[in-house]
C-alpha cells in the first residue's frame, strides 16, 4: 500500500483534481490542512486522514509537526498550487523536504507535476536551493511582465 501525504495549499477545485488522481484502494492518503477547512474536506473525502495544522499557514520550523509526520514514511508528498507557478511556496517546499518522503511532487492547477526524488541530504539541499532560485527567477520575470503590460 502506498502512503501519500498531501499539503492543502490550493483551492478546492485543484484539491479535487488531486484527490481523484491519488485516491485508490492501494493508497493511504493523509492531508495536512488548515483548521477552517477541515470539516468541509472530511465530509467530502471520508477515506482521507486529515491532520489539522492548528495554523493558517505551514511553518517549516514546527518541530512537533515534523516529528509526528516523520514517524511515518511517505512514498509521495504532494504540494498543489492554484496557479501554474509556485510563487511563495518556499516554506511548504522546505517543510516537505524535512519529511520522510521518497518523492516530492509539485502539482499545479492544470494537473501537471514536477517530481523531486530524495537522494541524500546534500543532494536534497542542492535541489531545494535550485528550486527556490528557479521559483524566484519566475517571480521576477512574472512581475516584470506585469509591469511592462501595465505600461504598454
Amino acid at each position: 500500500m502506498e502512503n501519500i501525504l498531501v499539503f492543502r495549499t490550493a483551492l478546492p477545485d485543484v484539491m479535487d483534481m488531486l484527490f481523484k488522481q491519488t485516491l485508490s484502494n492501494d493508497t493511504h492518503v493523509e492531508c495536512l490542512i488548515q483548521h477552517a477547512s477541515i470539516e468541509e474536506y472530511k465530509s467530502k473525502y471520508p477515506e482521507v486522514k486529515f491532520t489539522d495544522i492548528q495554523k493558517t499557514a505551514f511553518d517549516p520550523d514546527d518541530k512537533e509537526l515534523i516529528k509526528r509526520l516523520n514517524q511515518s514514511r511517505y512514498s509521495k508528498a504532494y504540494i498543489p498550487s492554484s496557479s501554474p507557478y509556485f510563487t511563495n511556496f518556499d516554506n511548504v517546499i522546505f517543510l516537505a523536504y524535512s519529511l520522510n518522503a521518497e518523492e516530492i511532487l509539485l502539482y499545479n492547477c492544470y494537473g501537471k507535476m514536477q517530481s523531486f526524488r530524495k537522494k541524500s541530504a546534500l543532494a536534497d539541499t542542492f535541489d531545494f536551493i535550485f528550486t527556490s532560485c528557479v521559483l524566484s527567477i519566475y517571480k521576477i520575470f512574472y512581475r516584470a511582465k506585469c509591469l511592462f503590460a501595465k505600461e504598454g
